[in-house]
This record gives structure tokens, sequence and C-alpha cells, in this order.
């Protein structure tokens, strides 16, 4: 084999451990804003409950 084929194949692995890397971090983030998502729909749902006009109970 020659070097130019051993070197595009060196650099193809090591292409391929970083997009693999990557990957992982970006389902970490996914996984993170799914988090931030869930917290932000009730801190949405309080919000909206204490602005809510309350029914006037007749004594």
């Amino acid at each position: 084999m020659s070097p130019e084929f051993m070197a595009t194949i060196g650099v193809g692995i090591a292409l391929a451990g970083l997009i693999l890397r990557l990957d992982k971090r970006i389902d970490k983030v996914a996984e993170e804003l799914a988090d931030v998502r869930d917290r932000l729909s009730r801190l949405e749902g309080l919000i909206e409950g204490l602005f809510r006009p309350r029914p006037v109970v007749q004594p």
C-alpha cells in the first residue's frame, strides 16, 4: 500500500471518530433541551394560573 493511501485511511478513521464524538454531544444537548422545554411548560402553566380570572362567588 502506498503512503498516500495509508494517510487517506488514517484521516478517514480520525474523521469518523470526530463525527461519532460530535454525534454523542448533539444527543446530550438534545436531551438537555427537552428537559428545559419541560420546565418551561410547567412555568408557563403556573404563570397562566396566576393571571387567569377567578370566578366570583356570591355570599
